[in-house]
């Protein structure tokens, strides 16, 4: 990052009336792609170790869809759901959560941002 015009004001931490709902952010969103394992465990019949051997860690949209292909091949849903619509949603959110705990977080005039670091 050095040698952009931002450099001098990247800091290492950030003051905790923001660290204390970005951590808030982070772990309700493990929570969250937890439960989302969890469903997609059990409607296939799969252990804790199982699932997490079988299915790995998809993002939250592809567990979502994951859910809802399952859920239709099972004969609980029809397939004209609008589950799509949320997992696109799902995947918005998780690229501002993304950006939040990877992100460089720098200091301005105007207040805290965060630099997307991909």
């Amino acid at each position: 990052m050095a040698g952009t015009k931002w450099a001098s004001e990247i800091l290492r931490s950030i003051p905790s009336h923001l660290a204390r709902p970005v951590g808030h952010i982070i772990i309700k969103w493990a929570f969250l792609e937890h439960q989302l394992s969890l469903v997609i465990w059990r409607l296939l019949g799969l252990t804790l170790e199982e699932g997490r051997l079988a299915v790995g860690a998809p993002r939250a949209k592809d567990k979502l869809l994951t859910i809802q292909k399952l859920l239709f091949l099972q004969g609980h849903i029809a397939d004209d759901t609008d589950i799509k619509k949320f997992a696109d949603r799902l995947n918005e959110l998780e690229d501002l959560r993304n950006s939040l705990a990877h992100g460089t977080w720098v200091k301005r005039d105007e207040g805290w941002m965060v630099i997307k670091t991909n």
